[in-house]
């Protein structure tokens, strides 16, 4: 119940995880019964397709997370997709991929 799965088509899960940890925030890309595996969440792949499985990042709430946690997570979300479109727009990516794709907000 306490369990969040967000996808993000064009992205790979594995790398978000990383940029992710780099801001402090522990999310995984797969499933708990699977961790430390490179393999996407089998009932993710079930239901919704190999692609998205493979954009999926997995975020998990204990009774010790607080609303302070939460929004600082948000935040580093928004951070660690800033940059990366940042970067990859640098290399002409984001125009061939991502265009109609994804939009964020400025938080």
């Amino acid at each position: 119940p306490h369990l969040l799965n967000l996808s993000f088509g064009g992205w790979h899960g594995p790398e978000l995880c990383a940029a992710l940890h780099l801001e402090g925030v522990a999310v995984s890309s797969g499933s708990a019964c699977s961790a430390g595996t490179p393999d996407p969440s089998p009932v993710v792949t079930r239901v919704h397709g190999l692609a998205r499985a493979r954009s999926a990042v997995r975020i998990s709430l204990g009774e010790t997370t607080s609303a302070q946690d939460v929004s600082y997570a948000i935040s580093a979300f928004s951070r660690v997709f800033a940059d990366l479109i940042q970067c990859l727009s640098q290399i002409g990516f984001l125009q061939r991929n991502l265009r109609h794709d994804l939009h964020l907000v400025d938080m």
